[in-house]
Order: structure tokens, then C-alpha cells, then sequence
């Protein structure tokens, strides 16, 4: 997708979805009659955005596999599968929602940040997981 492209979709996206984004964004969010939580059923395929560079907003779950690899994508999504961000060199995921077995694998740069208040992801991930501090340095 050109940059300086917004592509929003409304309801489901298949497999594969944002593959290859290099530029633009891309926004994919429930239907506005949707009667169930977006964050707790998977509307992104697996493999969203795979081997992207660009922006992509995702007011859903994604499926397994999601930003693999990611070499300088910047997403977020309301959870993940499992295996997301594997092999993660670049860029930076942000999950608001839950995320599985095997977060990170392989990753050698960029960041990826999880919210879990519960605290179940500590015991899920291959990768060092710290707390973010509740107030920046020198603030």
C-alpha cells in the first residue's frame, strides 16, 4: 500500500492481512452492529501483517502469527495468537489485549509492549519480560 494511504476496514480480514504493508496505514475494527467483544474474538486472520513495514491500527484480536517477522512495522492490536511477533528485528507492537505461547521467539530488536494487568503473561513468553515504570524519569 502507497504511503500516506489509510485503508479501513470494517468487520473481518482474512489471512494474511497487511501483508508486505510498506507504507500507509492500515485500520481494520468490528462492525458498527457488532454484538460481541472485539478484543476477545479473533477477526484478523493469522499472519497479519506479515513482513510489514507500515502503520496498521487493529480494534480486534488478531489470529496466530501476528507481525512475523516485523522489520519496522508499528501496530496495535487488541490481542494476539499464539507465536505473534517472532523474529521481530524492527518496529513496535503495542497488545492492549491478552497474547499466547511463544510471544517473541527469536526476536533481536524493535519492542513489542503487552498489557496484562492480570499478570498470566509472565509465565507464557520465551523473552525478558520488565514492567513499564508508572511514571517516566525526571517527570
Amino acid at each position: 500500500m502507497p504511503q500516506f494511504i489509510t485503508l479501513r476496514v470494517r468487520g473481518d480480514a482474512n489471512d494474511y492481512a497487511g501483508k508486505g504493508l510498506w507504507g500507509g496505514k492500515l485500520v481494520i475494527a468490528p462492525p458498527l452492529q457488532a454484538a460481541f467483544p472485539a478484543g476477545e474474538n479473533v477477526i484478523v486472520g493469522n499472519v497479519a501483517l506479515y513482513c510489514a513495514t507500515g502503520g496498521a491500527d487493529f480494534r480486534v484480536k488478531a489470529g496466530e502469527r501476528f507481525a512475523v517477522p516485523n522489520s519496522g512495522a508499528k501496530a496495535v492490536v487488541e490481542g494476539v495468537g499464539d507465536q505473534a511477533c517472532e523474529h521481530i528485528t524492527g518496529g513496535v507492537v503495542v497488545v492492549l489485549g491478552g497474547a499466547s505461547r511463544h510471544f517473541a521467539a527469536g526476536r533481536s530488536g524493535g519492542y513489542a509492549f503487552v498489557y496484562d494487568p492480570a499478570g498470566r503473561f509472565r509465565d507464557r513468553s520465551l523473552v525478558q519480560i520488565e514492567p513499564l515504570p508508572l511514571a517516566m524519569p525526571g517527570t
